[in-house]
């Protein structure tokens, strides 16, 4: 693993090298979306701020991802005070995006409730945030347009930072009948809880709770086009989706006016 991790890292720092080259040239507004992996191994009952990190154990294989994101981080910082280009960070909670190809721990959870199967998750004393991919675009868009830039924001869902206790609780408040799920050994995920007022503070408030997110995702492991829906009873989740989908085409449409782009 260290040795593929090794060749990882060299390939990320050079395509970091290539990105900060191009900003160099071009004076370029350079967004960095990073995670919250950066932050090292968090304690039980903390939530990140932007300023605040955890511990991270240089010998430890399972922190070379963060290592690696904290290097990409100061790297950049490094060269835009010497390039003179605009630097935003958006660092992450856990991204959920059903059906767009992302990977994430929580995949054969989701698998499991949308088929009815048993499943073991795994037990933490920590929490973890999440966000859905929605929420990361928008977060996008306004670092591009809107927030400040040279500082760093934490992106997250509404009330979406939980153990994997709760996540399992409120999985089975959503499907009763098929989120067949128990807690098992005691484990932790390379991620942290995160706080996101920073960023809401600023105008960018997330769109998406928890509960829809997971609504999504377990959604699209479903063959059953009538379990893949969201009734009008969830709590105005589907009221909510409708919302960020016409938010989204608005700001499309805004952008291409301003710089006379012409779409069909």
């Amino acid at each position: 693993h260290a040795a593929s991790f090794s060749a990882a890292f060299a390939q990320e720092i050079a395509q970091t090298n290539a990105l900060a080259r191009l900003s160099r040239r071009t004076h370029a507004k350079v967004v960095l979306l990073s995670d919250s992996r950066v932050y090292g191994t968090g304690k039980p009952n903390r939530v990140y701020a932007e300023n605040e990190y955890a511990h991270l154990k240089n010998t430890d294989e399972k922190c070379f991802e963060g290592q690696l994101l904290r290097s990409i981080e100061a790297y950049l910082n490094c060269e835009k005070k010497a390039g003179r280009f605009e630097l935003t960070t958006l660092r992450t909670g856990i991204v959920l995006g059903a059906d767009t190809g992302l990977k994430t721990p929580f995949d054969d959870l989701f698998k499991s409730v949308a088929q009815g199967t048993e499943y073991t998750l795994f037990n933490s004393d920590r929490k973890y945030s999440f966000v859905y991919i929605s929420d990361v675009f928008r977060a996008m868009i306004y670092s591009m347009t809107t927030l400040k830039s040279d500082e760093v924001y934490n992106v997250t869902g509404i009330n979406s930072t939980v153990s994997t206790g709760m996540l399992s609780a409120v999985l089975h408040d959503i499907y009763p009948k098929t989120a067949k799920l128990t807690l098992g050994k005691k484990d932790e995920l390379n991620a942290c809880a995160i706080l996101g007022s920073k960023i809401e503070n600023n105008g960018c408030a997330p769109q998406l709770k928890l509960e829809t997110a997971l609504e999504l995702c377990v959604m699209s492991y479903m063959d059953d086009a009538k379990g893949a829906s969201l009734p009008n009873t969830h709590d105005g989740r589907l009221d909510a989706i409708q919302k960020i989908q016409l938010a989204g085409l608005m700001e499309v449409d805004r952008i291409c006016k301003k710089h006379n782009i012409r779409y069909f």
